[in-house]
């Protein structure tokens, strides 16, 4: 963040005071705690994209992101391009002492609650992750698991 105040301080005029970088933080920490507690739209068309990420000790951050199948179509591939941070919400993101299947299950119900359920889950091959998302498809038998190209091209 002393950075992003180091630019503020580029583009300064005379009659604006630059924001310090705790309080470019706090900014940031605001719009993070909003953008995970504002009620998402509930739909039946939602690709998860999950994966862990930040691994601290022995901790993890679940991140599941959600991009609408429609939108998806109509804006991204209709546009020949990739998905980029705009084109998807962040539904879920949670700190786990445990990756065990059953555990993902639950977070994955959590979010199914909230936000609907997904046509599509986009993920990695991991173990972990695999067991939840498959434990999962038990109770979604017409969710398609699909691995994700970026791990597909790297095991190859």
């Amino acid at each position: 963040m002393r950075a992003t105040e180091k630019v503020f301080e580029l583009f300064d005029s005379e009659s604006k005071t630059t924001p310090s970088f705790s309080c470019i933080r706090k900014w940031l920490g605001r719009i993070g705690i909003y953008e995970l507690t504002r009620k998402k739209e509930y739909r039946d068309d939602w690709i998860f994209i999950i994966d862990f990420t930040i691994e601290l000790g022995k901790q993890k951050a679940l991140v599941v992101l959600g991009v609408l199948r429609q939108y998806l179509i109509e804006q991204v591939i209709a546009q020949e391009r990739g998905l980029s941070p705009e084109d998807v919400e962040l539904l879920g993101l949670e700190i786990m002492d445990s990756t065990k299947g059953e555990i993902i299950l639950s977070k994955l119900d959590k979010i199914t609650e909230r936000v609907g359920k997904p046509v599509q889950i986009v993920a990695d091959h991991g173990s972990d992750l695999a067991r939840g998302i498959k434990l999962y498809q038990e109770n979604y038998p017409e969710v398609i698991y699909t691995h994700d190209v970026t791990h597909a091209m790297a095991l190859l």
